[in-house]
């Protein structure tokens, strides 16, 4: 199986910008910078390409300076 074809449920990306939120990042700038819209989060059942939610921790990192 190679990363393309790998997938994370929308409920462990939706965590993560709960995380930025608190951290006192604008969700909606968030999602954006990473290719998101932030609704595509609101089934917790749904399943995102792998690339994408790496893209979204990445941004998260960097938004929250958080190394």
């Amino acid at each position: 199986m190679n990363a393309e074809e790998l997938t994370m449920s929308a409920g462990l990306a939706r965590s993560l910008i709960h995380y930025a939120e608190s951290r006192g990042v604008d969700a909606g700038a968030l999602c954006a910078s990473a290719g998101f819209h932030r609704d595509e989060f609101d089934d917790p059942d749904v399943q995102i390409p792998y690339t994408r939610g790496l893209r979204l921790f990445e941004e998260t990192a960097r938004f929250c300076d958080d190394d």
